[in-house]
């Protein structure tokens, strides 16, 4: 089982912790963290299973609530469409190829060939936006976190133009762990940078402690 968690940059707005666990058959994965957005507190909760062939994750079904309006996905691969239901809203929206949602596509990427440089995939984002994007790998880098740098290889999923944009860093090095991801998406940005890891129960980084306040600090 992997366990990640994150902090959200632009002046520390919020936390988020995903979970990621599978056998040869299966897998489910989980996030859920709160931010400041626009002078309010965003809640986000989000699940995802399905299946596990060939190694990758395979989405069955995710659900999603933002602010308390919940959001499904069932995956249909053999008709290559998704069915929804957004906040009481049922639709079916055509695929034609693979479709995994947010959280299945960051495993989906730690567990790419290294010299798999471009690929289409649809993606299911956040309150159930459907989009066909074409997924790059970009030059490998360093990445600074909490807990220490470590190198990752950075992927970019674009779709609509760039007004959808998904970054996710993946190191090796931490067992594929996706220890930063950033979502642009109308605007909205969240960047997600991960302080603790977790592997099988073993700790494998973790943010050191905030240094002890002073009292006089507090002082006038």
């Amino acid at each position: 089982m992997l366990n990640v968690t994150y902090g959200i940059l632009s002046g520390d707005l919020g936390h988020a912790e995903q979970c990621w666990q599978h056998d040869d058959s299966s897998y489910s994965a989980s996030l859920k963290g709160r931010a400041a957005v626009a002078w309010r507190e965003l809640l986000l909760e989000q699940r995802s299973s399905g299946r596990v062939a060939g190694g990758l994750p395979i989405s069955e079904q995710f659900d999603e609530t933002v602010d308390k309006r919940s959001y499904q996905t069932l995956f249909d691969p053999n008709a290559s469409a998704v069915r929804q239901n957004r906040n009481g809203d049922p639709r079916e929206v055509p695929t034609g190829g693979v479709a995994l949602d947010m959280l299945a596509l960051m495993q989906f990427l730690s567990l790419q060939p290294d010299d798999r440089e471009a690929f289409d995939v649809f993606v299911v984002a956040s309150r159930g936006m459907v989009s066909r994007v074409t997924v790059v790998q970009q030059e490998p880098g360093e990445v600074k976190l909490p807990g220490g740098t470590v190198m990752a290889r950075r992927y970019r999923a674009e779709a609509r133009g760039g007004e959808l944009r998904i970054d996710v860093w993946i190191s090796r090095e931490l067992r594929n762990a996706p220890v930063r991801f950033r979502i642009v998406n109308k605007g909205d940005i969240f960047d997600f940078l991960a302080t603790d890891v977790t592997l099988d129960g073993k700790q494998i980084m973790r943010a050191p402690p905030p240094p002890p306040r002073n009292p006089a600090d507090d002082s006038d």
